[in-house]
């Protein structure tokens, strides 16, 4: 059966239709520091049109008790609007995902709308279904950037489709930016049209060991297991963990590996438990992690684990609540924060979350802090560029792409970003521990 492109979803005017724009006051783009609305979330809808409106904000600006700005609210803008692409899953096996940072994208687009748009033009977000189908995603890039004529992509999700589609952006030249692709190498293969709004493993695996030492100071003889056939959980279990383990004075006893789709771990986990390790270090994609935790908990190993990335960005935490509880993970983006940023966008994600049926329950953001700062940071730099409109398409994408290779300093929710010359970013890494079905900040 042949794999043909879903209807887009374009971010329409009203509060009631799925995954709109929601009201938010807020005086800049960068910095939008506000406490949520009393608003109720809106419904999901059941069909969408190939092609809406442009979206609008709201007549009047949601009241803001918790900003300290003392400029008056930008007017709503006026012009036609300045598009963006976005692609994600929002069917198949990731379909949770995509629908995660669906919400999170839909609550930076109305950041910025309510603080005016772009240089008075509105943003308006294309969102396309992939099904994280690689030959879906390359006509999703080419359709959204010869016929939609947008401005910038952000996706797509997975790393077969981002290492599709950043060959296809630079041919096209049109900037694209992955929120959670990881692959070691695509950014730097692809200069200089492509990045990677996600922090790397070479950076997080390390930041995770760390937290692991702090809880479990006594641990010394660890196995390793994850899944080899995912490229970069392979490159975790293959490279990663082998080294940050041995410069962090652990010592890997074996290896025990596996390949994703296993769903039966009682052979993998009674021959780990046969090596009686101290701590295990893990890594794969949802499924096979709550799996594996489930047969470690069955068969009674004591051992505490530490994982990757991959698992704070994904379910697992309420998925696998009653099994996961002191595993240790690093993430770049604290639910439990108390500043107005990350206060304001945990809220509004959970309440959104909580009425959508594709958001596991309880809505839980994970990397769609990644998606929410992509979409701020590329309406800073258009701001910057005085992009609006009106500017010739190929003029607009050209100053994007300067303004992302020379992003300094941008402030989000995963702290300070800044683009490194081969697109990735660096931004903050944290330590995470399982309690209660909630990632728990390790101080």
């Amino acid at each position: 059966m042949g794999w043909t492109p879903r209807r887009p979803l374009v971010a329409g005017a009203t509060l009631l239709l799925a995954l709109a724009v929601l009201t938010l006051s807020c005086s800049t783009i960068k910095f939008p520091t506000l406490a949520p609305t009393g608003a109720a979330p809106p419904a999901t809808p059941t069909t969408f049109s190939p092609k809406t409106e442009a979206t609008i904000p709201a007549e009047k600006p949601t009241e803001n008790p918790a900003s300290t700005l003392s400029t008056p609210p930008v007017a709503k803008p006026a012009a036609k609007p300045i598009k963006i692409g976005f692609i994600t899953p929002l069917t198949g096996r990731f379909a949770g995902y995509g629908a995660r940072q669906k919400i999170a994208v839909q609550l930076a687009l109305d950041d910025v709308n309510k603080a005016g748009g772009i240089n008075g033009s509105p943003l308006e977000v294309i969102t396309l279904d992939d099904a994280a189908n690689p030959r879906e995603t390359s006509i999703m890039v080419r359709r959204l950037a010869t016929e939609d004529k947008v401005t910038a992509i952000i996706g797509p999700f997975t790393n077969a489709g981002f290492e599709v589609a950043a060959p296809l952006a630079n041919e096209l030249k049109v900037p694209l930016a992955t929120t959670t692709a990881t692959k070691l190498g695509i950014t730097d293969k692809n200069r200089p049209w492509v990045f990677r709004f996600a922090g790397m493993d070479t950076v997080f695996t390390p930041k995770a060991i760390e937290g692991y030492k702090k809880l479990y100071p006594n641990v010394r003889m660890m196995v390793i297991s994850g899944d080899t056939k995912d490229a970069v959980n392979e490159n975790i279990v293959k490279n990663n963990y082998p080294k940050a383990l041995k410069d962090a004075g652990l010592e890997v006893v074996e290896s025990v590996l596996f390949e994703s789709g296993a769903t039966d771990f009682s052979a993998i986990v009674t021959k780990i438990k046969r090596l009686n390790p101290e701590g295990i270090a893990f890594s794969s994609l949802t499924p096979e992690a709550v799996g594996f935790a489930r047969e470690v908990q069955r068969q009674g190993i004591k051992a505490p684990v530490v994982a990757s990335n991959q698992n704070w960005g994904g379910p697992e935490i309420f998925l696998g609540k009653d099994v996961l509880d002191g595993w240790v993970v690093s993430g770049a983006f604290d639910e439990d924060a108390q500043d107005p940023l990350s206060k304001s966008f945990t809220e509004r994600f959970s309440r959104i979350g909580a009425d959508d049926p594709a958001v596991g329950k309880p809505a839980y953001a994970g990397n769609g802090a990644n998606a929410y700062d992509a979409l701020l940071a590329l309406a800073e730099v258009m701001r910057k560029a005085q992009i609006t409109s009106d500017v010739d398409i190929q003029k607009a994408r050209t100053a994007i792409l300067e303004g992302l290779l020379n992003l300094k300093g941008f402030k989000g929710l995963m702290g300070e970003i800044n683009m490194q010359p081969n697109g990735d970013i660096t931004t903050n890494s944290m330590a995470f521990v399982a309690r209660n079905g909630k990632w728990t900040l390790i101080k």
